[in-house]
């Protein structure tokens, strides 16, 4: 009994350093994506300053519907939430990835989004089905590079990736 007490208070010990000895660098000026240059808008993605679309996507929680890698939309597995907040105070997006919360920092310019990574979250364990589509989530949401809202829908777009969210 004192073993497996002493095991957890170590875990827990570890994860904590591992969140103190991370240092969360400033946010650059002008967005930028991994390659350095800012991101071209998306024809028809453009959100005119002062709109509600404008507006809403921050302070607002997004729940996910589908997504795509390429080619292949995936619908999100039954029962499953995955969670998207944007919070505009501190520039972090934050949510659950089914199983798994995460967090990572974020910049708007427009309809451009960059999602500055890695995205950290935490380490549970969960059905492999969902562990999988976490996975896949928590790698398509990191290329979004632009984003554009309709309604209570928000699709973020970045290359040959999208992702679709409702409003909860």
């Amino acid at each position: 009994m004192k073993k497996g007490i002493s095991l957890s208070v170590l875990f827990l010990l570890l994860v904590a350093g591992m969140f103190a000895c991370t240092s969360v660098a400033a946010p650059p000026a002008t967005p930028q994506n991994p390659s350095g240059s800012t991101p071209a808008p998306v024809p028809g993605a453009e959100n005119p300053p002062g709109s509600s679309a404008s507006l809403s996507l921050e302070g607002v929680t997004w729940i996910l519907e589908s997504f795509s890698e390429g080619e292949s939309l995936k619908l999100v597995l039954q029962d499953t939430d995955i969670t998207l907040v944007f919070d505009k105070s501190n520039g972090r997006l934050h949510g659950s990835g089914g199983v798994n919360t995460y967090t990572g920092g974020y910049q708007v310019a427009g309809a451009n989004l960059v999602i500055r990574g890695p995205i950290a979250s935490t380490m549970m364990a969960g059905p492999q089905n969902v562990m999988d589509q976490e996975s896949r989530y928590l790698t398509v949401v990191q290329t979004a590079e632009s984003f554009k809202i309709e309604g209570k829908k928000l699709q973020l777009m970045g290359g040959r990736n999208t992702l679709n969210f409702r409003q909860k």
